[in-house]
């Protein structure tokens, strides 16, 4: 889905975003934008969640019926 929308954004962010357009390989700005925003959600979703990542095990089979309350 397509929509043309006018957005006000500084010469600096557009020159940065154009940047990143060439660096990424992507070939709209729009795409920019857009993975700026999915790796955005990842790192706040890494913030929430993530935090005991490297501690947490998955169960074990023994584990998997037993009671942890």
């Amino acid at each position: 889905m397509s929509v043309s929308k006018a957005l006000e954004i500084d010469e600096e962010v557009v020159t940065e975003l154009v940047k990143l357009r060439e660096n990424t390989g992507v070939k709209r700005v729009s795409d920019v934008v857009a993975l700026l925003l999915k790796e955005s959600r990842r790192h706040l979703l890494n913030e929430a969640f993530g935090i005991d990542a490297k501690r947490v095990k998955s169960f074990s089979e023994n584990e998997r019926g037993e009671d942890h309350s």
